[in-house]
């Protein structure tokens, strides 16, 4: 096809002026920019944008740039379990905690992948009551593991274990945040049970025998003694006055067998 008779636009595509180029101003595209394999711009009436990466497409500045600093934000963990993100962060702390640190010590063999006691927190969301023996269990927990890693908190606590100096491990715990936490759970584990047991019926036998079991393992991190026994002598007269379902045991870790 000759040149005379390709259509003409008015003015030079905008690569052309950009490359300071004589433009032929072929239409649709300039035939230049196709010899010379260049993206033809075309013959818009507005400047196309270009992207320079520096301050200035002309003058002085063209071709300069400013330091960049990447800024990075952590979103922290967006998934939290529905049934436990209306509840404080602290109360989900000591969840998380009583899953990472205390189900593995309640049972014989850690390797085993049925944990029983891991599938007791199921009760979580729908009881109230199980859940401050839970939260109740691991702020103690914490606490004595807390007070244990100082060289002095250890001292004292091996102490209690051969069953002297009870009353210094105490007033060490009172000065540990989480100890208080433990308390305010426990008595509120205890109005739970009570409760519970003045109800003409067990609505929820399985959360009551849970709460009850772990209530037993906190007395025996708090003092170590019998105070735990009170614990199971009502777990035996509750499970006498209601008829309790002994089925439940048998998804209880093995040594609460030697207990009942």
């Amino acid at each position: 096809m000759e040149r005379s008779s390709l259509k003409q636009a008015n003015d030079a595509c905008w690569t052309c002026r950009r490359r300071r180029w004589k433009c032929d101003r072929t239409l649709p595209s300039c035939c230049k920019c196709a010899a010379a394999e260049q993206h033809c711009l075309g013959y818009g009436k507005e400047r196309p944008l270009r992207w320079t990466n520096s301050v200035a497409s002309r003058g002085k500045l063209m071709g300069k740039t400013v330091p960049r600093q990447e800024n990075f934000f952590s979103i922290g963990r967006l998934l939290v379990d529905p049934g436990l993100q209306d509840l404080p962060t602290a109360t989900r702390g000591y969840i998380a905690y009583f899953e990472r640190e205390c189900c593995h010590e309640f049972v014989l063999d850690v390797t085993d992948p049925n944990n029983s006691v891991k599938d007791l927190m199921r009760l979580i969301p729908s009881s109230p009551g199980f859940r401050h023996t839970i939260v109740s269990v691991a702020a103690l927990h914490q606490a004595n593991r807390q007070l244990t890693s100082s060289a002095h908190g250890y001292s004292t606590f091996m102490s209690v274990l051969n069953g002297v100096n009870l009353p210094e491990i105490s007033r060490q715990l009172l000065q540990v945040p989480a100890y208080y936490d433990a308390l305010y759970h426990k008595q509120m584990t205890l109005a739970f049970l009570r409760d519970q047991c003045t109800r003409g019926q067990l609505r929820n036998p399985d959360e009551v025998f849970a709460s009850i079991l772990l209530s037993i393992w906190f007395e025996l991190m708090e003092s170590g003694k019998d105070r735990w026994k009170d614990h199971l002598h009502g777990l035996q007269k509750i499970m006498q006055t209601f008829n309790f379902p002994r089925g439940l045991a048998a998804s209880i870790p093995q040594f609460s067998f030697s207990m009942l």
